[in-house]
């Protein structure tokens, strides 16, 4: 299976720290079912992340992150191929 990783950032529209843990919620839930791992940091002000998997899923989750109003200045860092993830499960979640 080919697989891409992508990265991200993005900034929180206002103050949403209620909101992270329904973030990770939906990742641990959703992510598996499409094969995509990644890592999920925030800070409070800024989400950073890596999404892995085959670039049918991974492009479209990106697309809803961008369309997320939770999120603004969504910005693509790298989308690149890979060979094996880095990242093999949604408990790479981190918040500051």
């Amino acid at each position: 299976m080919a697989l891409i990783r992508l990265i991200d950032w993005s900034r929180v529209t206002k103050d949403r720290d209620p909101e992270l843990s329904k973030i990770i919620e939906a990742a641990i839930r959703n992510n598996p079912s499409h094969h995509i791992t990644g890592y999920l940091a925030f800070d409070r002000n800024r989400f950073a992340q890596v999404l892995e998997g085959a670039p049918g899923p991974v492009s479209s989750l990106f697309h809803r992150i961008a369309s997320d109003p939770r999120h603004r200045d969504v910005t693509l860092v790298e989308v690149k191929a890979v060979e094996e993830r880095s990242f093999e499960a949604w408990d790479d979640i981190q918040a500051a």
